[in-house]
């Protein structure tokens, strides 16, 4: 699977001085196992997890044809862009919120 052409990430408002957005909205398309499964969307939430000093990312893909369910599962890389994207920065390392600026083609 992709993400569709144009930003993976329309930009929402930012958690509160942490270098990075709070939601991310995506459209998937492609194939699994050579079967069509048309447009499937991704909303995702980051919050802050006080007592772990860590990010908490909750994510939800529809519209996947129910026979895929089980494989999508499995897929949990297709997430790897709003992990890269809203990692929690330490020192002077750096999320790809701050590396690139917000600019995502």
């Amino acid at each position: 699977a992709k993400f569709s052409n144009g930003p993976c990430f329309p930009l929402l408002p930012s958690l509160p001085g942490t270098g990075g957005p709070s939601h991310a909205k995506g459209s998937i398309i492609g194939n699994i196992n050579d079967i069509e499964f048309g447009i499937a969307f991704l909303n995702a939430t980051v919050t802050d997890s006080p007592d772990s000093g860590t990010r908490v990312i909750q994510a939800k893909i529809t519209n996947v044809p129910r026979s895929l369910g089980p494989v999508m599962k499995k897929l949990v890389s297709i997430l790897s862009p709003v992990y890269w994207t809203t990692a929690k920065e330490i020192g002077e390392a750096m999320n790809g919120f701050t590396l690139t600026h917000a600019v995502f083609k």
